[in-house]
């Protein structure tokens, strides 16, 4: 059964996603992202301004040249090949964008280079020949740009359910970060939501990226003018929390088979009530301290299982849509098979992990889990599986297996849980 759920978690998430990967490019260190709105190129133009009239400079966008990635400050942003040719075969050409400079080569009869630009915080390219400034090239949008949905608000910002209005005909990509201040106990969110657009700038010219803090629900209005020096107010809100708790908790509850052993007394598997504690207490944003407890009884036999777990994040993947994390720590058993055995209770220290795929099929905030736990000690057969899926009200599909001496216990079955008490 475990190897099934795996391999169904993993063929969904291949479906879903291309290949990760990470490289030094003319953006610096990033990864490739999954592309959330449709871009057409042709929604872009150039404009070429020269200093020598005699000088012909030409630039186009390369076709089915654009990539999505993932940017140092988590902003999601496209970016295509651009191709650049001075119809001058001299040597002595270069050309700036932002910090870089690039050299480029001799090529039928002109002096061509391709680059990467970012679509949605361009900024301009300049040409030197020697020392001299020759040309600025500025890319920009069309005023009208042919997507409906044009502004991509990033899985960052969904469980803060961020909106920004006064965006029109405009691509706009928008990213979150939620941090915590104050004394422990009574921390506040702080959200930066950092935004970038091709158009726009601030009033005095600044280009973006752009940053706005929220600390509650009140909306952050700012003005700024477009590529036709038109003014334009953008409103940014969320709805968070008027306190970040680090300790949750939730309930579950469902109909499990329940099958018991004892020597050579056996009580085939029967439906029987199940219940379900969890709790997480957060470090950081990547570990946390987690804890179970899960009981299931039936007139006559009873079984519990509880652990406490260091769990923190190694690795992710697809644009960290998924994320593998392990989980150390030990467990607590009972098992009685009726009135007449004796109760048993063991410590064990099985091991296990989890395989997160966040905002599961495109749903914000719903997450499918994979985990396990695996016995590391041949005295005792355990092992316990897990699938869960949902938000805040969650769908589990567990399977519990446990042999020790003459007792042997097994219960799956499917639960609902939902949110509890939370703390800190």
């Amino acid at each position: 059964m475990k190897y099934f759920v795996f391999i169904i978690l993993i063929i969904a998430i291949k479906n879903s996603y291309a290949e990760e990967q990470a490289f030094a490019i003319d953006l610096g260190l990033v990864q490739l992202g999954e592309s959330r709105i449709p871009i057409d190129l042709q929604d872009f133009h150039t404009l070429i301004e020269t200093t020598q009239a005699d000088l012909k400079i030409t630039s186009k966008f390369i076709p089915n040249s654009v990539q999505w990635v993932r940017l140092a400050n988590n902003l999601l942003s496209p970016r295509a090949r651009l191709s650049i040719q001075i119809h001058d075969l001299q040597s002595n050409y270069f050309l700036k964008s932002g910090d870089k400079i690039f050299l480029p080569e001799q090529r039928n009869k002109t002096t061509y280079i391709e680059l990467y630009i970012s679509l949605f915080n361009p900024g301009e390219i300049k040409v030197f020949s020697q020392n001299k400034l020759i040309s600025n090239i500025e890319i920009r949008s069309n005023f009208k740009v042919k997507s409906r949905n044009s502004v991509l608000i990033d899985y960052s910002c969904a469980p803060f359910s961020l909106e920004i209005e006064g965006v029109v005909n405009e691509y706009l990509s928008v990213a979150c970060l939620l941090s915590k201040t104050g004394e422990f106990g009574h921390e506040k969110p702080r959200l930066e939501v950092t935004w970038v657009s091709t158009n726009l700038k601030l009033l005095d010219g600044t280009p973006p990226p752009f940053v706005t803090i929220l600390t509650g629900n009140n909306p952050a209005r700012v003005s700024l003018k477009d590529a036709h020096n038109v003014t334009k107010t953008i409103t940014i809100k969320a709805h968070l929390p008027k306190k970040v708790h680090r300790l949750k908790t939730a309930l579950g509850f469902g109909p499990y088979s329940f099958h018991a052993e004892s020597g050579n007394k056996a009580r085939p598997a029967k439906i029987a009530p199940a219940a379900f504690l969890y709790g997480k207490y957060d470090i950081n944003n990547l570990s946390s301290w987690r804890f179970f407890n899960a009981a299931v009884w039936n007139n006559k036999s009873i079984f519990n299982n509880a652990g406490l777990y260091f769990a923190y994040e190694v690795a992710n993947a697809f644009d960290k849509r998924v994320s593998i994390v392990p989980l150390l720590g030990l467990q607590g058993l009972t098992y009685r098979f009726d009135s007449t055995t004796f109760l048993t209770n063991k410590i064990i220290y099985p091991q296990g992990f989890e395989v997160v795929y966040h905002h599961a099929f495109g749903n914000k905030n719903y997450s499918l889990v994979y985990g396990m736990f695996l016995s590391t000690s041949s005295d005792d057969e355990y092992q316990n599986v897990w699938l869960r899926y949902g938000k805040r009200v969650f769908w589990e599909l567990n399977y519990i297996d446990f042999k020790t001496d003459n007792n042997l216990s097994k219960m799956w079955g499917l639960s609902v849980g939902f949110p509890f008490i939370q703390f800190f």
